[in-house]
């Protein structure tokens, strides 16, 4: 993994337990792979880490949306203006316990719905709380309703 100390969080304790068996094979896989792993149920927005160097993550995207689950235009405003404060929050949060120049790499979503894509948080708010953008790459399967753009950030 290229890291030496690991520390995660979720707010879904199964997702916590996944992570920390996937962590164990890596380890048994790859014994020079790293050794101390801290991961713990907690929001991102109060992270339990005092500093950290990096951050990667695919935050909360919001609920399944594809042709099978149809939600009104509106509603997915809503889910993405929801996931607009998750983020804000996450950000503001993470500012306080990367160093100078620490990254993010975050995977960021949008919404390909009735022809038109609804962003969630903006590459201009991310600036604004703090952060330099250095690149991204959108990712979606062809029809994909969500479209990932995973994200690099540095901290200013």
């Amino acid at each position: 993994i290229g890291a030496s100390e690991l520390f995660g969080s979720d707010t879904n304790k199964t997702a916590v337990d996944g992570a920390l068996m996937n962590l164990d094979w890596i380890s048994t896989t790859y014994p020079r792979s790293t050794s101390l792993k801290h991961l713990e149920v907690a929001d991102a927005t109060h992270p339990p880490f005092s500093s950290v160097d990096a951050i990667a993550t695919e935050p909360y995207m919001g609920p399944l949306l594809d042709e099978r689950n149809p939600l009104p235009l509106a509603k997915i405003k809503d889910i993405a203006k929801g996931l607009d404060k998750l983020y804000r929050g996450s950000f503001k949060a993470w500012y306080n316990i990367l160093p100078k120049g620490g990254r993010v790499v975050i995977t960021i979503p949008s919404f390909a719905v009735y022809g038109r894509v609804i962003p969630t948080i903006s590459v201009d708010t991310v600036v604004s709380l703090g952060y330099n953008y250095i690149s991204s790459v959108a990712y979606g399967k062809p029809g994909a309703t969500v479209i990932r753009n995973i994200t690099v950030l540095e901290k200013k």
